[in-house]
């Protein structure tokens, strides 16, 4: 089933090119694989590698979720490079381009297909019988679970494929497999044990030099001191997971550094250093159509401080339109105060708000809050 793959290699000029993608990922210099990637398709259609040409596109579209959250085109590259590999009856390219595209799924907010995808994925690995394949298909189906608010089954299922990678040793990839374990952990509200399974993904991260991960790791950790309710620590993770994201070009982290940011400051009583930190985020989500839920909600908890309920309410109500992870650690870090404050309202009051909140254009209403902001006086440079 695999001979599309084993039985013709890359040409020459092929070669040279995967070699110096693989330079680029290697080094984490993602700007320049990128670029690589971009240009090595069309030089593998032109030597009519059909093989490769599938491949760049499979690599292209992951690093479009990682370097700049251009969703639509990696879904584009990504169902383009499955639909390569099915065309070449390589189940195993197709098993790694199947996650990727649940990946982006779950990035667009399309849980179930996410789901469905990764359990695709995880049936091919399977049926390899390769343990380095059955674990990162597992590790991509945990993270689909939990996506899906399937918590118990996501851990169960993430907790085999952290053993199937240790017993493996690729040091490479096991801090990736330590932090789904822990995001799972956490939203279960098992904070110690996510903790300990966070400091060791941090731990191997930081030992092969892999900055991306050390990242993740430090926002998931910055989550967690959130929930736990320790503002401070929370504070600290989230500017050098900021720091990092910005040297690294990774824009999911960089916004959800800022949120944690934000919400900390708020609770540490600096309150200029949360507005402006939840502003940057929402220009962010605005200029880059990313949906950032947590910080439409805490810009709700800002202007519910300043007074504002009702608008507080509307905010909320567009905000909760996108899919919504509602589990222990939400709870703890936002969903619960969110909650207190409506439920404060006189009941005509919050239902008349959330009429007016439920059913906008997203885009609309949030270019709309950042105007207002801006005119109530609110700093959006950072």
């Amino acid at each position: 089933m695999h001979g599309a793959r084993a039985g013709r290699l890359p040409t020459r000029p092929g070669r040279r090119v995967l070699l110096q993608l693989g330079r680029c990922m290697a080094t984490q210099d993602f700007t320049a694989a990128h670029d690589a990637f971009t240009k090595s398709e069309a030089l593998f259609q032109a030597c009519n590698d059909q093989w490769g040409a599938t491949t760049a596109l499979s690599k292209l579209g992951y690093l479009l979720i990682n370097l700049r959250p251009s969703y639509a085109e990696a879904w584009r590259c990504l169902v383009q490079s499955v639909a390569g590999y099915r065309a070449l009856s390589d189940e195993i390219g197709l098993s790694k381009a199947l996650i990727d595209l649940s990946l982006a799924a779950r990035y667009i907010r399309h849980i179930p297909e996410s789901l469905a995808l990764a359990r695709e994925a995880y049936a091919l690995a399977q049926a390899s019988a390769n343990p380095r394949m059955i674990a990162q298909a597992a590790s991509n189906l945990g993270a689909a679970l939990f996506w899906d608010n399937t918590y118990p089954e996501a851990y169960e299922t993430l907790r085999s494929a952290l053993e199937i990678a240790q017993e493996l040793g690729d040091q490479a990839e096991l801090s990736n497999y330590y932090y789904r374990l822990g995001n799972a952990t956490a939203y279960l509200g098992r904070y110690a044990e996510a903790r300990a399974s966070y400091t060791s993904g941090l731990a191997v991260a930081q030992r092969v030099d892999d900055a991306l991960e050390t990242c993740e790791i430090q926002v998931a950790l910055a989550w967690v001191a959130l929930a736990e309710g320790n503002a401070r620590e929370a504070f600290r993770l989230a500017e050098e997971a900021f720091a990092l994201s910005v040297r690294l070009g990774e824009s999911q982290l960089r916004w959800q550094a800022l949120t944690i940011s934000a919400l900390a400051a708020r609770r540490l009583g600096t309150s200029m250093r949360a507005r402006v930190d939840t502003m940057a985020a929402l220009r962010f989500g605005l200029s880059t159509q990313t949906t950032v839920l947590w910080g439409l909600c805490t810009a709700a908890l800002l202007l519910a401080d300043s007074g504002k309920p009702e608008r507080a309410a509307e905010v909320v109500a567009f905000a909760l339109q996108t899919h919504v992870m509602d589990n222990r650690l939400t709870q703890d870090f936002i969903l619960r105060e969110l909650r207190a404050i409506l439920a404060a309202l006189p009941p005509d009051v919050a239902a008349a708000a959330r009429a007016r909140g439920e059913g906008r254009d997203y885009w609309e209403a949030v270019a709309e809050l950042l105007g207002e902001l801006e005119a109530e006086g609110w700093e959006s440079e950072r």
